[in-house]
C-alpha cells in the first residue's frame, strides 16, 4: 500500500512541476512577447501609421494590463480615428489606476482634457485641466490650454490669472495680453452698468500696456457718455499719436465730439496733422474726401481721392467715389442711384480680416471670434501700393 502511495504522490509532484513549468514558459513568452509589441507599436506611431500603432498596443495590453502607456497611446489614437467616447472611458478608467506615479498621472489627465476639447465637451475639459494644474502648478502646456477654454466661457479674470502665471513661466516681460484681458474684464463690466469698476479697469489695462489701444479706446466712451467731452478726446488722440494703424476707430468718435463742441475744424486739424506723418493712410485720405465733398469742396475732395490711388490703385472704394465727385457737377440722381448700390456692394466687401485665419466680417475686433485669436488682427484697407501708371 505505502509503495502505491509513494508512486501517486510521485506522480502528483511530476504533474503539479510541470503544470508550473508550461506556465512559467507561458508567462515568460508573454513578457517576451508584449514589449515586443510595444515597442512596434511606438516605431508605428513615429512612422504615422496608427492603423497598425492601434492593434500593436491593442496586443500589448491584452498581454500586460500594468503597461499604463500603451493603453493611454491606445486612447489617443482612438480620439485621432474620431472614436471619442471610446478614447474618454479609456483614459477615464486610468484616472481610477492605484499607485501610479504623478508624471503618469499627469499624461492620464492630459489626454483625458484632449479627448473632451475634441469632443467640445469644453467644461469637462476645464474641469480635468484644473485638476492636472493643481497636480502641477509649473505644467506650462496645460495652461495654455486652459486660457483657450476660459476665453471660450469668457472667464477673463481666470484668463488674466492664467496668462500671468504662463508669462511668468516662460519668463515674458511684456504684459500687453495681460491689458488685453484686463480690458475685456472692464468691457464685461461696462455691459453690465458697472462704469466706475470699468474705468478703473481700464485705467489697469494702460497701466500695464500704455499701447493698450482698446482700453482707450472704451475708457473713452465712458468718459463721454458721462459728459467728459475733453477727457475722451484726449484719450482718443493718444491712440491717433501711438497706434496710427488704429487711428481709422476713433473718427467717428472724434467728430462727433468735436461736431457737439461746435469745433469741428479741430477735426480737420488733427486728419492734416495725421497725414503730414503717415501720407500714405488709405482711411484718413478718403475721410478727408468725403468731408470735403459734404462741404461741397469738390477739388479738394477730389484732390485727396487722388492721392489715395496713387498709393492705392487697387481701392475700389476711392475709385467709385472719385467717379461720384466727377458725376457732382452734372448733379444726375440716376447716377447718384447706381453709386448708392455700388457702395452698398462695397460695404459688403469691405471686411476686416483675421491675419491668422483669414475671418472677415464688417466689424472691428480686438479678438478673432473664429480662431480666437488676439494679436494677429489685420485691417480691411491694404499696405500702401504705389500706382505704375
Amino acid at each position: 500500500m505505502s509503495i502505491f502511495w509513494n508512486l501517486t504522490l510521485l506522480a502528483a509532484l511530476i504533474l503539479v512541476g510541470w503544470i508550473g513549468y508550461r506556465h512559467f514558459k507561458h508567462r515568460r513568452a508573454r513578457k517576451e512577447k508584449g514589449p515586443s509589441a510595444y515597442i512596434d507599436g511606438l516605431n508605428c506611431l513615429l512612422a504615422g501609421d496608427l492603423e497598425n500603432a492601434y492593434y500593436r498596443f491593442k496586443e500589448t495590453v491584452e498581454k500586460d494590463i500594468d503597461n499604463i502607456d500603451a493603453y493611454i497611446k491606445l486612447g489617443d489614437i482612438l480620439r485621432k480615428q474620431g472614436r471619442l467616447e471610446k478614447a474618454i472611458q479609456i483614459h477615464q478608467s486610468l484616472t481610477a489606476r492605484p499607485s501610479v506615479s504623478k508624471k503618469i498621472e499627469k499624461e492620464i489627465l492630459r489626454s483625458l482634457a484632449q479627448d473632451y476639447l475634441a469632443s467640445q465637451k469644453f467644461a469637462r475639459a476645464t474641469s480635468v485641466l484644473e485638476e492636472l494644474i493643481r497636480l502641477d502648478p509649473q505644467d506650462l502646456p496645460a495652461r495654455e490650454m486652459i486660457i483657450d477654454l476660459y476665453e471660450k466661457e469668457k472667464r477673463w479674470e481666470e484668463a488674466f490669472l492664467t496668462d500671468k502665471e504662463i508669462l511668468k513661466l516662460k519668463k515674458i516681460k511684456d504684459k500687453n495680453s495681460l491689458a488685453l484681458y484686463k480690458t475685456y474684464i472692464g468691457i464685461e463690466q461696462k455691459k453690465e452698468g458697472d462704469l466706475k469698476s470699468a474705468t478703473e479697469t481700464f485705467k489697469e489695462s494702460i497701466s500695464l500696456d500704455q499701447n493698450c489701444v482698446p482700453a482707450y479706446l472704451y475708457l473713452g466712451d465712458i468718459y463721454y457718455e458721462n459728459g467728459k467731452v475733453e477727457s475722451a478726446i484726449s484719450l482718443w488722440k493718444k491712440i491717433v499719436a501711438k497706434s496710427p494703424k488704429f487711428a481709422f476707430i476713433t473718427y467717428e468718435r472724434l467728430e462727433k465730439a468735436y461736431y457737439e463742441q461746435g469745433n469741428f475744424e479741430e477735426v480737420l486739424k488733427i486728419y492734416h496733422q495725421f497725414l503730414k506723418k503717415h501720407p500714405h493712410d488709405l482711411k484718413t485720405l478718403l475721410t478727408l474726401a468725403k468731408i470735403y465733398q459734404k462741404k461741397d469742396e469738390l477739388p479738394k475732395a477730389t484732390e485727396f481721392c487722388k492721392q489715395a490711388l496713387e498709393y492705392h490703385s487697387d481701392s475700389l472704394e476711392a475709385r467709385v467715389l472719385l467717379q461720384e465727385l466727377n458725376f457732382a457737377e452734372g448733379n444726375s440722381e440716376e447716377a447718384k442711384k447706381t453709386f448708392s448700390l455700388l457702395w452698398e456692394l462695397i460695404e459688403e466687401k469691405n471686411l476686416f480680416s483675421c491675419g491668422h485665419c483669414g475671418f472677415k466680417t464688417k466689424d472691428f475686433f480686438w479678438r478673432c471670434p473664429h480662431c480666437l485669436h488676439w494679436r494677429d488682427i489685420g485691417s480691411r484697407f491694404p499696405a500702401a501700393k504705389k500706382s505704375v501708371s
